[in-house]
């Protein structure tokens, strides 16, 4: 049976908190995060209007390694932020039932929805933080249904339009071609497309609000 946990988590080896409070009026939305090597990347949108603070404040972090702003549109700034990790990060097969689906940071916690297989994955992972001095609260926990589907790009979708911004195919006088970025990533020029046009379609109805 599928499950949908929203839940939070404290605790002073969460440093992101520090960033929403001390830019408060800011919202950071997680977008993803993952192992790379020593560090653990987090890719974060960054909502307001005082974003250059923001960057000042996640470089300010003891444990950031590196801070790159990969998307700027004015009030939203897309960021990827390098830290080493302050604690053990769960092992893969713990994390393989599950998966974030929402995330916010605030000024006193990580605000998370998650969606698992099952409680038994729950219980591990959160024993694992509670270990390492991380509390967990549970706001609510529901068995999911199909409506629980959000529109959050998925994790190719959302590499695909990360390389295909690096290297410049939105800046026109660039004129990078489908067949470079897909080059890049390894795949064919008809899978870049698909991916590239499901990602731009998902982020304009999450703007625009609209609906299917």
């Amino acid at each position: 049976m599928s499950l949908v946990v929203d839940f939070r988590i404290t605790g002073e080896p969460i440093e992101m908190t520090r960033v929403a409070a001390a830019v408060p009026d800011v919202t950071l939305e997680l977008q993803e995060w993952r192992p790379a090597g020593e560090t653990v990347l987090w890719f974060l949108w960054a909502r307001g209007a005082d974003l250059d603070r923001v960057t000042e404040e996640f470089r300010a972090l003891s444990h950031a390694a590196e801070v790159t702003v990969v998307n700027d549109v004015g009030s939203v700034r897309l960021y990827r932020v390098s830290i080493h990790p302050n604690i053990e990060i769960p092992p893969d097969d713990m994390l393989a039932d599950g998966t974030l689906t929402q995330g916010y940071i605030e000024p006193d916690c990580l605000r998370l929805t998650g969606r698992v297989s099952g409680r038994d994955v729950l219980t591990g992972v959160w024993n694992h933080l509670r270990e390492r001095d991380i509390d967990v609260t549970v706001d609510s926990l529901r068995r999911a249904v199909d409506e629980d589907h959000d529109r959050r790009l998925t994790d190719s979708q959302f590499e695909a339009l990360v390389t295909a911004y690096e290297m410049g195919y939105f800046d026109e006088s660039k004129r990078v071609t489908h067949s470079e970025i897909a080059d890049e990533l390894g795949i064919s020029r008809s899978s870049l497309s698909e991916r590239l046009r499901r990602a731009e379609h998902e982020l304009v109805q999450e703007r625009l609000g609209a609906s299917d």
